[in-house]
């Protein structure tokens, strides 16, 4: 594993463990390095689509590294 494959792995892992702190959420990666978490909503061949904070939020497949969906329940981010 490469160290941007690893800096990924590492980010995705923290941004898990903090989103599971204020909820249960869908962990997204963008290939800036940018963690998003929320709910995933659903997926066209152009991109997918996440609810973060009560608002509905568009992301390109071109922009995404990965996407970790945790089973179960709603999401709630705290602030």
């Amino acid at each position: 594993m490469n160290n941007r494959n690893r800096f990924g792995v590492l980010v995705a892992a923290l941004a898990a463990m903090l989103g599971a702190q204020a909820a249960i959420a869908d962990v997204l990666i963008l290939k800036n390095g940018l963690a998003i978490t929320g709910k995933f909503q659903g997926g066209d061949p152009s991109g997918i689509t996440m609810q973060v904070n009560g608002q509905y939020q568009r992301y390109s497949l071109n922009d995404i590294q990965s996407l970790t969906i945790v089973p179960g329940g709603d999401a709630v981010v705290a602030n």
